[in-house]
């Protein structure tokens, strides 16, 4: 990964419990960790610990062409413990651009690019509570009463906090699919 400073300042400047260009697949087994592969035509997915419990999802795949030897070349976390140039879950967006934007980040459409890496953060969308529901109803129909609007005020702020919140965070790095070897 020599040949991609951006891949060597990325692994320098985070703390992820798997570094970005990594070659060992068997990673995860010497680690005794419990994961799940899952099997694609052009890449090793691993979901840690299962599919459905995950906290991180590990891909490799040929980098940086499909033709080339694979490595660890997508990294997805929704823990704490792991971090990118300092940003980590429950960080606010905002905070999480500006500190992507010093580093030398672009802001795309809907992510951060930097030479062959893309960062893409994930926020809850959703908020379930059926009080919320409930209130929002009868604030369309002008019902509520003074209690009710702070309650509704009080639960609309959360809920925007909550949107402003990252709760996973997607690291690729972008290889070049030529398509001349049969998967």
């Amino acid at each position: 990964m020599k040949n991609y400073p951006e891949i060597v300042e990325l692994n320098k400047n985070s703390k992820l419990k798997y570094k970005l260009g990594e070659t060992n697949l068997n990673i995860f087994k010497k680690n005794k960790e419990v994961f799940e592969t899952i099997n694609n035509f052009m890449s090793f997915d691993f979901y840690l610990p299962n599919r459905v419990e995950r906290t991180r999802k590990i891909c490799f795949y040929g980098f940086p062409t499909d033709e080339d030897k694979v490595c660890l070349a997508s990294y997805y976390t929704q823990t704490p413990e792991d971090n990118v140039y300092g940003i980590n879950v429950g960080m606010s967006i905002t905070d999480a651009e500006e500190k992507l934007l010093l580093f030398g980040y672009k802001k795309a459409e809907n992510c951060f690019v930097k030479g062959v890496i893309k960062i893409k953060f994930v926020c809850k969308e959703k908020f379930k509570d059926e009080q919320y529901d409930l209130l929002l109803i009868k604030d369309r129909h002008n019902v509520l009463n003074d209690e009710e609007r702070f309650l509704l005020d009080e639960k609309k702020a959360s809920f925007n906090a909550l949107k402003n919140k990252i709760t996973g965070i997607e690291i690729e790095l972008q290889s070049k699919y030529l398509g001349k070897r049969l998967y």
